[in-house]
């Protein structure tokens, strides 16, 4: 699977999305660009079926887009337009999206998307809650990873890994950059990794490679 990153590639150079999302929400834009960018990448999972490859697509979903009465009732009809296959898009927000809007997630999680939550371990709420929300999994912090070695966050990460697969949700971890980190995760049965040791962002043209395999991790 893959992540759809948002860019703006300016006269300046390529501007990073802490710098310019806020401003989109603060201004509401990031509704209409939301959109814009799950029918890019619908377009691309379909590009990629037609290649041969059956590829996921992460999306990450703003609380401001769920704020919008629209939202769910145009969302839909933008997938059901495009006949892609559901099963092939995920859907990421954050924990206090999630708390904020329990019920619109309830409905896109019937509708047949699957939802994880992203930068797992930065919000506040407890892990009880896994049990009564509507999720597939969860993507550890990359907080959490670059310091996994110490003890204590170590213990936490083992905890995380282990309740949440007593939940059967699938545990994905984020920042991955050393094999070492990639060989301790597997030995806590961390489902999938992300992370510069796998690739780095590009284009989606430019990675169309991988798909074909064999991978050498780090290569």
């Amino acid at each position: 699977s893959v992540e759809a990153l948002l860019r703006w590639n300016s006269k300046d150079g390529i501007i990073l999305p802490n710098e310019f999302i806020p401003i989109l929400e603060e201004t509401n834009l990031i509704i209409e660009l939301g959109y814009h960018i799950f029918e890019q990448a619908i377009d691309q999972i379909k590009i990629w079926q037609k290649m041969g490859f059956t590829v996921e697509i992460a999306i990450n979903l703003s609380p401001i887009q769920l704020d919008d009465a629209n939202f769910l009732k145009n969302f839909f009809a933008l997938i059901n337009r495009s006949n892609v296959d559901k099963n092939l898009i995920e859907i990421e927000i954050t924990e206090s999206t999630l708390i904020r809007h329990l019920d619109k997630l309830t409905k896109l999680n019937e509708y047949g998307l699957k939802i994880f939550i992203d930068d797992f371990g930065t919000g506040y709420s407890s892990l009880s809650y896994l049990k009564e929300v509507p999720i597939s999994g969860i993507k550890i912090d990359k907080a959490f990873i670059k310091e996994m070695f110490e003890k204590k966050n170590f213990e936490i990460l083992k905890t995380i890994i282990n309740l949440s697969k007593a939940l059967n949700l699938k545990v994905i971890a984020e920042g991955v950059e050393t094999k070492a980190q990639l060989n301790a995760l597997k030995s806590l049965n961390c489902d999938e990794v992300q992370g510069f040791l796998i690739a780095k962002p590009a284009l989606a043209k430019d990675i169309e490679h991988l798909f074909r395999g064999p991978f050498l991790i780090g290569k």
